[in-house]
C-alpha cells in the first residue's frame, strides 16, 4: 500500500481526535487494505498488537499491546460513530 496524502490527512484527523502520533512505517507483506488502498479509499493498516517473528514459529505479541490497541481502536469508532471522521 502506497502512503498518499487522503491517507495521510486521515491520520492526521485521528492524532488531532484521539490525541496521539500514529506511527508509520513502511513494511512488506500482503494486506486485504492494498485492495481498498488500490482503489483511492484513504486506508490504514496494522491494528493489531505488537510483537516480532510475523507468521512464523516463533511469532510473538505483547500482551500491554492488545490493551492499547483495544482501547486506541475503541475511541477511534466512537468519533467515526459520532460523525467526527
Amino acid at each position: 500500500m502506497q502512503p498518499s496524502p487522503a491517507q495521510q490527512t486521515f491520520i492526521d484527523h485521528i492524532n488531532t481526535l484521539c490525541n496521539i502520533q500514529l506511527p508509520t512505517e513502511k513494511c512488506g507483506g500482503v494486506s486485504d487494505a492494498n485492495i481498498i488502498a488500490s482503489q483511492g479509499v484513504a486506508t490504514l493498516d496494522e491494528w493489531g498488537p505488537y510483537g516480532d517473528g510475523d507468521h512464523t514459529v516463533h511469532e510473538r505479541a505483547s500482551k500491554k499491546s492488545f490493551q492499547e490497541r483495544i482501547k486506541l481502536v475503541s475511541e477511534i469508532f466512537e468519533h467515526f460513530l459520532e460523525g467526527k471522521i
